[in-house]
């Protein structure tokens, strides 16, 4: 159990710094347009999702 708690915290610790990298280099837009931002989020939760599932739950 001790493993898959540690597991979670690394992939909740990398999500979010994955996330904010992303984010830096695709900046939410500044006029307050809520679609795009929603997607930029989401693009950005996708694959962030992806990379931590590849990198740490399937290797």
């Amino acid at each position: 159990m001790k493993h898959v708690i540690e597991i979670e915290k690394q992939a909740y610790e990398r999500l979010e710094r994955i996330q904010k990298e992303y984010l830096k280099h695709h900046s939410l837009p500044i006029d307050g347009n809520f679609m795009k931002s929603y997607k930029i989020r989401q693009e950005a939760r996708d694959i962030v999702n992806e990379i931590v599932l590849k990198e740490l739950i399937y290797s």
